[in-house]
């Protein structure tokens, strides 16, 4: 259950510590449902090829038949069994893995890190799993599952229904209109499944994006305490200002013996003017004060023998 004292969105900061700890919105339900699609539109134009592979290197393997199996000759018959085998499942497994990466970079963008490799000794925390298992999580992946298998049991039960007077019909076909049939059959029920893999795993990516924005909200003090750590601690940031404007000061008084006059108001104003009409354009101005910093200004004109007017 979410802390009901963690009421505000995740902030910038808090949104990319948890990207680099490879935490994000994902789901794996749209993963999975892209990646069947992908197969089926792939085995769909690529089985022809198979046929065709497979019936020629059969007859090759058949011709080539040694008359008498040796331990060389077994192996070599391995051999080139498993390269037509890699030859014709590198296109099909190359195609999943640039759909996946495809995928996975869609959903969140292309982000690379160990930080989930690296051992975390609270995984083993028996509390935390238990706070897992019993979250809202898993209750919704298993309300998601069984929604899944029972969509699918109803689509194959309609699909087998609407085909059932044909399929009927098969004891009285040839083998090729058989298999031309039992294929069309195959192929309407996996698009379909894979139809509404992609609609649920629609709603799993709404649901995921939610339940992860829930799960980073923050509290007011939080958000405070990262706003200090960010940016410095009040009472030091004011120390560095003091500072400054110490330095400040110091390189005023420092800079008023260059001064040709200190004009004053003069009450509670100092400006000290300096100007060499060989080098300036215009009068430049080397200090100046009000209060105390102006007294200050004229007690150093003073000592300097700057006139103060």
């Amino acid at each position: 259950m979410a802390d009901p004292s963690k009421t505000e969105k995740a902030t910038p900061k808090r949104r990319s510590e948890m990207r680099n700890k490879g935490q994000m919105a994902r789901s794996q339900e749209f993963n999975t449902a892209v990646l069947f699609m992908l197969a089926v539109v792939f085995l769909r134009f690529y089985l022809e090829y198979v046929f065709t592979f497979l019936q020629a290197q059969t007859q090759q393997l058949w011709t080539q038949l040694p008359t008498e199996m040796t331990a060389a000759s077994f192996y070599n018959l391995m051999v080139q069994v498993m390269g037509g085998v890699l030859q014709i499942l590198a296109p099909f497994l190359g195609a999943l893995i640039v759909g996946g990466v495809v995928v996975n970079i869609a959903q969140n963008g292309l982000n690379f890190t160990t930080q989930p490799l690296k051992p975390d000794l609270n995984r083993l925390n028996p509390i935390s799993g238990f706070k897992r298992i019993f979250s809202l999580q898993p209750l919704v992946q298993l309300g998601v599952n069984l929604l899944k298998i029972a969509l699918f049991v109803a689509l194959a039960i309609s699909v087998l229904s609407h085909h059932y007077p044909v399929l009927l019909q098969t004891v009285e076909m040839s083998l090729g209109q058989t298999g031309a049939l039992l294929g069309a059959v195959v192929w309407e029920l996996v698009w379909k499944m894979g139809g509404v893999m992609l609609v649920l795993s629609a709603a799993d990516v709404v649901w995921q994006r939610y339940n992860f924005e829930r799960n980073i909200r923050m509290s007011k003090q939080e958000i405070k305490d990262e706003s200090k750590n960010s940016e410095g601690d009040p009472q030091v940031k004011a120390r560095i200002r003091q500072l400054q404007r110490k330095a400040a000061l110091q390189r005023m008084m420092e800079a008023i013996p260059r001064a040709d006059v200190v004009l004053t108001n003069p009450t509670h104003l100092a400006i000290a003017i300096g100007y060499d009409r060989e080098n300036m354009g215009a009068p430049q101005v080397l200090a100046k004060g009000a209060n105390a910093v102006a007294e200050r200004i004229k007690d150093k004109a003073r000592e300097a023998q700057v006139p103060v007017m």
